[in-house]
């Protein structure tokens, strides 16, 4: 086994044993493995007469004959110089493992590597400055818009960037390869389609041994990152917006409210009321992402609270189906409110029997369209 240092064998124990098992431990030996033997002979050819049917050399390998008698310095020196040589097999076989183990482990990491990059759906590539020859995986390609198996150059992916950008990347490029240092740039790329992607491309300078200068790193397809904040951005604008023209129109009401209020409690009823009427139609516009708000759901909801001791509406109303612009939602939310207190404080619903019919149609040939709304 590999503890076996060397084999110090006499040629009369070779005569009498069988040397099947022996033979096929060596045959089974790894490449690296040549244990040394040592044999003790009278003569190297009377061993030979007496094993006519064994080629020792060819079946030991690494067999070393001494003829008897021999001096004892002789000997002590053929079995130094046999475990020397073992030992440096050994260490060879040591050596071999952790190449092994470390080929294992950088298998092991470089699969672990693709996993990741794959799932991040970052392209590697890598640019040679003074050749110009770029590398890219089928991720980068995919990323400027080409196809695994198709051919991509520095120039094709330059071409991919959107013609305001391509001034940025070649700065960013340029100053990495001056100062050595790395470099981080979003821009976009047209695609065979036509239509722009955002890509992210990271990278930094690697001077190899040769002292040919190259840059690598990795792209990734930031689309849907740059879309969600550019819909961010116009989501706070607009609120920004709405909120400024919500405060101006509470500043509006109370000012208003405040007119007509001959105490602080008429105050208080009338602003609040009114404050309500402009919530219930910000809440029909939010269910439609202020894209609007049917003129039907505006009426009936402010028409709500005008009902009969036995549930009945006092309020009916009937007209085709009207999807007004928020802006316009907004201001006849208010209209309606404002109608509906005065019937109920002057008009037929300040009296029980009072009834109160709301109609209206489209008038589509007008400029836009028109809703002519009737009031009884």
């Amino acid at each position: 086994g590999d503890a076996m240092g060397a084999a110090l064998l006499e040629e009369e124990a070779l005569v009498r044993a069988d040397l099947t098992v022996l033979r096929r431990h060596l045959d089974e030996r790894p490449p690296w493995s040549d244990p040394p033997f040592i044999v003790l002979t009278r003569k190297a050819t009377a061993l030979r007469k007496g094993l006519p049917h064994v080629h020792l050399t060819d079946m030991l390998g690494n067999v070393m004959f001494l003829e008897r008698p021999l001096h004892g310095l002789t000997l002590i020196s053929a079995v130094q110089s046999a475990l020397t040589a073992r030992r440096r097999q050994l260490q060879l076989r040591d050596h071999f493992i952790q190449q092994e183990r470390a080929a294992a482990a950088l298998a092991e990491s470089e699969a672990w590597l693709r996993i990741a990059m794959e799932a991040g759906r970052f392209g590697a590539w890598e640019y040679a400055v003074e050749s110009g020859e770029l590398t890219a995986s089928e991720t980068c390609k995919a990323n400027f818009g080409r196809a695994g198996d198709e051919p991509f150059s520095y120039a094709d992916l330059v071409a991919a960037i959107h013609p305001e950008d391509r001034q940025r990347h070649a700065a960013a490029v340029q100053h990495a390869i001056e100062n050595r240092a790395s470099f981080d740039i979003e821009y976009r790329v047209i695609g065979p389609d036509g239509a722009p992607r955002w890509v992210q491309v990271r990278g930094r300078v690697v001077e190899p041994g040769t002292g040919s200068l190259r840059l690598v790193g990795v792209s990734q397809d930031v689309t849907e990152r740059k879309t969600a904040e550019q819909q961010r951005e116009l989501l706070l604008n607009e609120l920004n917006h709405r909120v400024k023209n919500t405060l101006a129109t509470v500043q509006s009401i109370a000012a208003q409210t405040a007119r007509g209020a001959s105490s602080l409690e008429e105050f208080r009823k009338a602003f609040e009321a009114r404050l309500l009427a402009i919530s219930k139609t910000h809440n029909l516009l939010t269910e439609s992402e202020w894209q609007g708000a049917e003129l039907h759901d505006i009426l009936s909801d402010e028409a709500a609270a005008y009902r009969n001791g036995d549930g009945k509406a006092r309020v009916r109303l009937e007209g085709e189906p009207v999807m007004l612009p928020a802006k316009t939602a907004l201001v006849a939310g208010m209209v309606f409110h404002e109608m509906l207190t005065n019937a109920a404080k002057y008009g037929a619903l300040s009296r029980p029997a009072g009834r109160v019919e709301v109609g209206w149609r489209v008038d589509r040939r007008a400029n836009g369209g028109e809703v002519h709304l009737n009031w009884v």
